[in-house]
């Protein structure tokens, strides 16, 4: 069937434009001009009309307080930008991140800062002694740093935008061997600390046992230091993935994955933590390929995404239950033209109602 447009453009090809100017012209009056356009512009009139409303109708603001879909990255995993302002309540933003050397990756920690705007930051295996860290670049960027750093190995800091109070500095296994693993502040009523567990290396090796008795004093100074009543957060790079589903390739002789390390970690979660992440992403509710914070740097591991889940937030129970999101800035972990190699951690990021 032809359409009222259509007919509207054949009649006004068949006129002559005498003929049609003076069709559509009264008596006395100069001949119109483009009467085809004129009459398809009717034809089309509704039809503008219904468009214009659809559009319309798009764009009408939400009702407040509704939540918004986040953006999807290209990869399909949810996208790091951070949630629409409009929320139903003040948000208290934490990130932890390994950034594996703070003099390689200085730039992109104050890309960080700039992109997510977070309250508290726990970093991770500084690689270089304090007086090499950035603070008046940190500090222009509107935070303060606590810095438990040595020279080219470990090293580890919390940084805040209100000043903060320096509760510890390492940890007795830590201090025989000179080694910079943990820092513990008190900020805005909360207690962080930011930890960077060592990594055993293989379980024939020393530094197994270190690991071991690392973990365990950690649960020691929290038993002597702390309540699980009081606002508590572990964040940090915990060389452990609590449970298959953590890691792409499970391998139980294996330091990440080796039943031993994982109940040394479960004691000390046992104290009176929360898995921030497993609160808000079940075992079995992520995506396929698993959610991972680690990805080695050979292998195209992160390309094809064979990581690990190592990196954590453990809350006390009055934190928990103030959690809105925790997602990983998978981003971060891309390298991009012309940008510095990025850390083969990605920041962990946990949102708490505030």
């Amino acid at each position: 069937m032809e359409s009222g447009a259509a007919r509207a453009l054949g009649a006004a090809r068949r006129l002559p434009f005498s003929d049609a100017a003076s069709a559509r012209s009264p008596v006395g009056t100069a001949p119109a001009r483009f009467p085809a356009s004129r009459a398809i512009s009717r034809a089309l009139g509704p039809l503008r009309r219904r468009r214009s409303t659809r559009t319309r109708r798009r764009h009408e603001p939400r009702e407040r307080g509704a939540p918004r879909r986040l953006p999807r990255s290209s990869d399909g995993f949810p996208s790091p930008i951070r949630p629409s302002p409009v929320v139903p309540s003040p948000v208290l933003r934490l990130i932890t991140w390994n950034l594996n050397s703070i003099r390689t990756r200085r730039a992109r920690l104050l890309r960080l800062l700039e992109r997510h705007e977070p309250d508290v930051v726990c970093l991770q295996e500084l690689r270089a002694p304090s007086e090499e860290f950035p603070r008046l670049p940190v500090e222009a960027a509107g935070y303060h740093a606590a810095v438990h750093a040595q020279a080219a190995r470990n090293g580890v800091a919390i940084l805040s935008r209100d000043p903060a109070e320096v509760r510890a500095r390492g940890l007795p296994p830590c201090r025989a061997r000179g080694e910079a693993r943990l820092v513990e502040v008190e900020v805005a009523g909360l207690r962080v600390l930011s930890a960077y567990v060592p990594n055993g290396k293989s379980v024939t090796h020393e530094d197994w046992a270190y690991k071991l008795e690392w973990l365990e004093a950690l649960r020691e100074h929290l038993r002597r230091t702390a309540s699980p009543e009081t606002p508590l957060v572990l964040g940090g790079d915990f060389n452990v993935a609590p449970v298959d589903r953590d890691t792409a390739e499970v391998d139980p002789g294996g330091v990440l994955c080796h039943p031993t390390a994982r109940a040394g970690l479960a004691d000390l979660v046992s104290w009176g933590l929360r898995d921030a992440f497993r609160e808000i992403h079940a075992v079995g509710d992520e995506p396929e390929k698993g959610l991972y914070t680690w990805w080695d740097y050979t292998r195209l591991s992160f390309a094809r995404n064979v990581g690990a889940r190592i990196d954590h937030f453990y809350l006390t129970a009055p934190l928990a239950g103030r959690l809105a999101s925790v997602f990983v800035d998978r981003d971060e972990r891309r390298q991009r033209k012309g940008e510095d190699i990025p850390s083969d951690h990605a920041p962990l990021v946990c949102d708490l109602r505030w």
